[in-house]
């Protein structure tokens, strides 16, 4: 008899918070295999660990905890009698255990590193290494069945492109996006509060001070198409290797101060000043830069090396080159780039400028003539990127880099399979040389032999013939 039984207990408006000390081996992690890694993340990833611990778990808020229930018992009788006595334990521990809660996280904490520090010592030698990439046949990714791409795409479609509350922009986006701005606002991402400050002293001309801040993406939360990787159906029998991807942003609810829809924009503050005994000159400007419906697809031909990138070195993942290994020649090329957009706009905000010529530009980029010629230049632009990529010159540029990419990567950190590439070929050379040696020395003694035969045929066997003919014509022929 097999009774399978389950205890559930609840928790409500729980809140935690972690401080461990980490010390991390910075060249044995960034030589980690990434495959490694993903097969194995818990011995791998403590095997970067000099020394971990858990200094504190504190516990900020508990309202209460609720009662167990045991579920899946046959016998309901003795399924109910059992919960009833576990719900009058519960009542009469329940207040004190919530008030003993806080008090009971550092017995946690330290139960918590005692169990990493005996599963450090047992599993030191378990993070083991990938085996290299198969020469023949390469294990490519199938856009059309591949299992993790398919739940990744339908985690994407989960939420749906829009501005409603369980859309992408309110439920992913703006989430995501609170936490990279100080002022918490959803969709704003700054990147730097000052990117470079220069204040230096240029003689007669005075002191010159430039500096950028405050570099700014706003609208992340603006997007209304998105489709990641979407192959062609089986049914058609298209390339499995072939997949497209769709993105476009820019287009968010309409402000009220504008009346458009809020659009994509960067944003940087300059300042600039000159201070000399004779000028002060001080303008500190906003310059932005808005797309409103900025639309691509990229449509791409990737037989991407599934091995070769499991095989890849943390060290190895942001760097392009890197990443463009794991192609070989002729298996990335760009079927379809197709960029488009509404508008483009460049504003220019002064809140302190002293300089007339500033002013006055700007005036002219706000002009609707200017944003016109704008943004059909920038779609011009646009349109000679996508034939120029789609094109034989930008898939042989794509070649030429991918065939380039070991080597560079090699300047980064060695490739595990160009390593063995390397040494096979090294092998393969010397096993050449010694078959061409092996060749040599035959031909050599064969032409010897022959210049031996042709010695000791003109030295000894044609001066015997010729006195033995020069004897048999003074003799008498013998008689019969």
């Amino acid at each position: 008899l097999i009774d399978r039984v389950r205890v559930s207990l609840g928790f409500s408006e729980l809140g935690l918070e972690f401080s461990v000390l980490a010390a991390v081996l910075e060249e044995t992690m960034l030589k980690l295999q990434l495959g490694s890694l993903l097969q194995n993340p818990l011995p791998c990833g403590l095997s970067i660990v000099k020394v971990v611990n858990a200094s504190s778990i504190n516990l900020t808020a508990l309202a209460d905890i609720i009662e167990p229930q045991l579920r899946g018992m046959r016998y309901e009788g003795l399924r109910d009698t059992v919960n009833m006595m576990v719900g009058s334990v519960f009542e009469m521990y329940r207040v004190p255990i919530i008030y003993a809660s806080p008090s009971l996280m550092q017995a946690a904490a330290d139960a918590l590193n005692v169990a990493i520090s005996e599963y450090k010592l047992i599993s030191e030698v378990d993070c083991v290494v990938m085996p290299l990439p198969a020469v023949d046949p390469p294990n490519y990714v199938n856009f059309q069945n591949d299992s993790t791409l398919e739940q990744a795409r339908a985690a994407l479609t989960s939420s749906p492109p829009n501005q409603n509350a369980s859309g992408i922009n309110r439920a992913v986006v703006g989430p995501a996006t609170q936490d990279w701005n100080p002022d918490g606002i959803e969709g704003v991402i700054v990147l730097s509060p000052e990117l470079f400050h220069i204040k230096e002293d240029a003689g007669p001309f005075g002191l010159i001070e430039v500096r950028m801040s405050n570099v700014t993406i706003e609208g992340i939360d603006t997007i209304y198409e998105l489709e990641v990787l979407r192959p062609d159906p089986i049914e058609k029998g298209s390339n499995p290797f072939e997949q497209l991807t769709v993105l476009g942003i820019g287009r968010g609810e309409v402000e009220e101060a504008t009346g458009r829809e809020r659009p994509l924009s960067f944003s940087v503050k300059v300042l600039l000043g000159i201070r000399s005994n004779r000028l002060s000159i001080l303008d500190e400007f906003t310059l932005r830069l808005s797309v409103r419906d900025l639309h691509l697809a990229l449509g791409l031909m990737a037989m991407f090396d599934v091995e070769r990138f499991l095989n890849l070195k943390l060290g190895q993942l942001l760097a392009i080159d890197c990443l463009l290994a794991v192609f070989r020649p002729g298996g990335l090329q760009v079927q379809r780039l197709d960029l488009s957009l509404a508008e483009m706009r460049l504003d220019f905000d002064c809140s302190d400028c002293r300089s007339p010529g500033l002013i006055q530009l700007g005036r002219d980029l706000s002009d609707e003539a200017f944003v016109s010629e704008l943004t059909a230049a920038i779609q011009r632009l646009f349109d000679d990127l996508g034939a120029h990529m789609e094109g034989p010159v930008g898939t042989a540029a794509i070649t030429r880099s991918i065939e380039m990419a070991p080597e560079l990567c090699e300047l980064i950190m060695p490739l595990s399979w160009h390593d063995a590439g390397g040494e096979n070929q090294s092998v393969g050379r010397s096993v050449s040389v010694v078959l061409s040696a092996l060749a040599a020395a035959v031909a050599i003694g064969f032409y010897a032999w022959r210049l031996s035969v042709h010695y000791a045929k003109r030295t000894l066997i044609l001066p015997y013939r010729a006195r033995s003919d020069a004897e048999g014509e003074g003799d008498p022929a013998p008689e019969e």
